[in-house]
């Protein structure tokens, strides 16, 4: 035998002698099939759980190849199924069901379902200042009607709400007037105050307001239109 042959025949010993040793200490038995497809091209094929990339490809190509899924329906129509009992508590729509704001004191809450017993609502040492709102008050000056017109005097009249400061007229020919005349000023009740004039022209017509100062600031009236007597 020539040392060709035997080196064939060594290596085939040897192929032979590491298939045993794999099939019998290394090769894994093949899981049981775990999901089963129904229909067209069905399959069934045992999932491997080692976890590897392999196994994860072929699990997923089982997956994308179900067709149905058969549910079994007589778990409804067992006796154990059928005997089950409803355990849950039925709420008392009497009782409050709880309050808008837990933080407010008790009874004091709008809008709570139910109410509490008197004896349980406890009495608050609160006092509520009440708020008062000022309106405030529109001052105000009139231009009263003229009087004891003649052809040269006549009295002027005004009033105001207004408490204190300085009464006075404007008076001229022209509108609005702008002579002012502050003294000789007459003042009456309620504010009322008057003032005679002199020196008028005959048969002429003049325009005639109220006015107060106070503070800096001139609270007029509306003007009033007279004409003085031609005689």
């Amino acid at each position: 035998m020539n040392s060709t042959t035997r080196n064939i025949i060594i290596a085939v010993v040897v192929i032979g002698a590491g298939i045993v040793l794999y099939n019998t200490f290394l090769k894994k038995d093949p899981a049981p099939a775990l999901v089963s497809s129904m229909g067209t091209g069905a399959l069934n094929e045992g999932v491997q759980t080692g976890g590897t990339e392999t196994s994860s490809r072929d699990f997923l190509s089982i997956l994308l190849n179900l067709k149905t899924l058969k549910l079994s329906g007589e778990i409804f129509t067992n006796t154990a199924f059928k005997n089950l009992e409803d355990f849950s508590r039925k709420l008392d729509q009497a009782e409050p069901e709880g309050r808008p704001n837990p933080f407010a004191p008790i009874g004091t809450d709008v809008g709570v379902v139910g109410t509490l017993p008197e004896a349980q609502i406890p009495a608050t040492t609160e006092t509520t200042t009440p708020v008062v709102v000022e309106t405030p008050v529109t001052q105000t000056v009139t231009t009263g009607a003229v009087s004891l017109i003649k052809g040269t005097t006549a009295t002027l009249a005004g009033s105001t709400t207004i408490t204190g400061g300085t009464k006075a007229f404007e008076f001229g020919k022209t509108t609005p007037p702008t002579l002012l005349v502050t003294s000789g000023i007459v003042s009456g009740q309620n504010g009322a105050f008057t003032l005679p004039i002199t020196a008028l022209t005959k048969n002429s017509t003049y325009y005639v307001r109220a006015v107060v100062t106070l503070g800096g600031v001139q609270t007029k009236g509306d003007i009033v239109t007279f004409t003085t007597l031609p005689n």
